[in-house]
């Protein structure tokens, strides 16, 4: 019977029935190309105590209610259990994911930037499909549920697709400027941006070498860490935004202690991760070799690692 069908279960049903009619949406970025599935290959994102697992639901469209519900209970007690294969955990095209143990029971997004300059990306890369929104000027006048366009200009942007212009870098830098004020003035919960062209927004204005030190700065924080997230790994950066050459010279004990002490609070806090399990990459091929290779393992990598075992559930040694 369908006595165990639980509100994520209809969710996933819903969401494997509308896919294959929108294959813009039932697809994945592989490599530099975009590919489209025909079925819908739905990852469910399950909370472990190994981080964050998504295990896909292969043709999930092809399921009944019942078999979709009894296959994503399977899937996530693998996940929780330690025994989902590589295999299982790929191929997905779209991923559902519950918030509720965040806290999170629904948000409101809000696009900063140019309605005009929207519109044109709409009608020429997302012809037939429709993306409706409401155009704002305030974030207080955001409607609840749906998409809302802050509209920072009146103005005609001449656009250039896939090229880094003066004009386009003044667009991004005004968009993140008031994304930010609105974040301080606790108008925003979060913030998600776009790719920016580092070289072109250098100016008097915006003088930082990333947006990570862009947001740290604008927000008053003194301490960082950039994450590479993907379904089933976060990857927190000791260095950020400088050239391979000068990596060594930046990497020092306290720099490490400091951004494993963020690493274990956002996956605790943020990724609802109770028990985080962090590996510490070493810098030098084969751990530095003793020495043989570089010293930055013996002097700064295994002394931070050992310095933190009490507190980071840390690997012992440095992972090459």
């Amino acid at each position: 019977g369908l006595g165990k069908i639980t509100v994520n279960d209809m969710i996933l049903f819903a969401v494997s029935r509308v896919l294959p009619d929108h294959p813009e949406v039932n697809a994945a970025m592989i490599g530099d190309s975009i590919r489209t599935y025909a079925h819908a290959n739905v990852g469910v994102a399950v909370d472990t105590d190994r981080g964050l697992l998504v295990p896909t639901l292969f043709a999930a469209d092809k399921m009944s209610l019942a078999e979709l519900s009894a296959a994503a209970k399977a899937a996530s007690a693998k996940a929780r259990d330690g025994k989902l294969t590589p295999d299982e955990m790929s191929g997905g095209s779209f991923t559902v994911s519950n918030l509720g143990t965040l806290g999170v029971e629904s948000f409101t997004p809000v696009i900063y930037g140019s309605s005009k300059v929207l519109s044109y990306y709409r009608k020429t890369m997302a012809k037939g499909s429709e993306f409706n929104y409401t155009i704002i000027r305030q974030v207080d006048q955001a409607v609840p549920h749906k998409i809302n366009m802050l509209n920072l200009t009146a103005q005609e942007l001449k656009i250039d697709m896939g090229e880094a212009t003066q004009v386009s870098a003044e667009a991004a830098y005004e968009s993140l400027e008031a994304a930010v004020r609105d974040l301080n003035a606790g108008k925003l919960s979060a913030v998600v941006t776009a790719p920016i062209n580092k070289m072109a927004m250098q100016s008097g204005q915006f003088h930082f070498s990333g947006q990570t030190e862009y947001f740290a700065a604008r927000t008053h924080v003194s301490d960082c860490l950039m994450l590479m997230v993907s379904d089933s790994l976060r990857i927190g950066t000791v260095t950020t935004h400088c050239a391979l050459s000068e990596v060594s010279k930046k990497i020092t004990k306290d720099l490490i202690l400091n951004k494993l002490r963020i690493l274990n609070q956002s996956m605790v806090q943020d990724f609802a991760c109770v028990k985080p399990r962090i590996a510490v990459l070493s810098l030098n091929p084969h751990g530095g070799e003793n020495g043989l290779f570089g010293k930055e393992e013996s002097e700064c990598i295994v002394p931070a690692i050992q310095r933190q075992l009490h507190q980071v559930r840390c690997c012992a040694g440095n992972v090459s």
